[in-house]
């Protein structure tokens, strides 16, 4: 029996079974990587729009909002769906899809760390942290703190800012877990998402307290359709400006640190060539092993579009080409 029948199939003759994560093959193609940080610059031409269209719609709409000759059902719903201010909008489920986009790339991470050997559960927490982060942006829980602050008599006068005060607490010691976990982390990577992280935090901390000093504050949900002075509105989108770029500088940092390789037939996450060296002269004891370290799929024509590749099909995807 040939290298290539017996290679497919186990001591049964039965086809050997799929692997998500490749192993060490030293003749294997590595075929073309491709950066995942172009997305991030799109991203970020997005992030520009909101932040500009934002307060400029809602400023101009509240500037005409007497006006009885203008068409304000319209008016006021092109105001609310870009508000930075509001909910359930285009700028709130922007970010709520960033931040879950940060977590579905350090998941990516954690996928490539645990086949070099390198610790994943880290990345794991860190992305799961991203991911309460998103659904925080979607479903304002972060609001429910201030109950907690009413109880123990804390708002300090805050009123509809009241849940700063736990919150201060608790991103505290929220930031001191993941400083440790991140102490786990490559020092670019580590030193990249601390900045994002400050950045976020300068958001959704510094600028909210400051904003909270210019709101007209009314009874209920009141303030939410009330005009407020431009000062607010402007202060408002610094505020959810610098959330979203702490977001996307995070992205962009985790992004970094992946590749897509395309293969024929099949789609690998790797991490950068220069990391996925080193990690396999650490854990192997020298340069055999193969840098390809993400997970190949490849189209099928079932209806389940995409399934894994065998490491038998995968050593011959380019049809028995030699080492490069």
């Amino acid at each position: 029996m040939n290298d290539e029948s017996s290679a497919g199939h186990g001591p049964a003759g039965q086809a050997a079974p799929a692997r998500w994560w490749r192993g060490a093959h030293p003749h294997r193609p590595r075929g073309r990587e491709v950066s995942l940080t172009p997305l991030v610059r799109v991203l970020a031409v997005v992030v520009v729009v909101l932040v500009v269209v934002g307060p400029t719609v809602r400023i101009a709409v509240e500037a005409v909002q007497g006006d009885a000759a203008l068409p304000l059902a319209w008016l006021d719903e092109a105001k609310r769906q870009t508000d930075l201010d509001g909910e359930a909008n285009l700028p709130a489920t922007f970010s709520a899809v960033l931040l879950a986009l940060v977590g579905v790339a350090l998941l990516a991470l954690a996928g490539v760390r645990r086949a070099r050997g390198e610790r994943a559960r880290p990345v794991v927490v860190l992305a799961a942290v991203a991911g309460y982060l998103g659904l925080d942006e979607a479903t304002e829980l972060h609001e429910s703190l201030a109950l907690v602050a009413e109880h123990l008599h804390a708002t300090l006068g805050l009123h509809n800012f009241a849940w700063l005060v736990p919150g201060v607490l608790v991103a505290a010691a929220g930031g001191v877990v993941v400083l440790r976990l991140a102490r786990a982390l490559p020092r670019r990577l580590r030193l990249r998402l601390m900045g994002a992280g400050a950045v976020y935090l300068f958001g959704a901390l510094v600028m909210e307290y400051v904003t909270s000093f210019f709101l007209v504050d009314l009874p209920g949900t009141a303030e939410l359709t009330a005009p407020q002075p431009v000062s607010y509105i402007l202060l408002n989108a610094v505020e959810e400006g610098a959330e979203m770029l702490g977001a996307l500088l995070a992205l962009a940092a985790v992004l970094a640190e992946l590749r897509l390789r395309v293969v024929d037939g099949g789609v690998a996450v790797v991490g950068v060539s220069q990391s996925v060296t080193a990690g396999a002269v650490r854990h192997s004891g020298g340069l055999g092993g193969d840098p390809s370290l993400g997970r190949t799929a490849a189209v099928d024509a079932s209806p389940g579009g995409v399934v894994t590749v065998s490491e038998h099909r995968q050593g011959h995807l380019h049809g028995g080409e030699g080492e490069r």
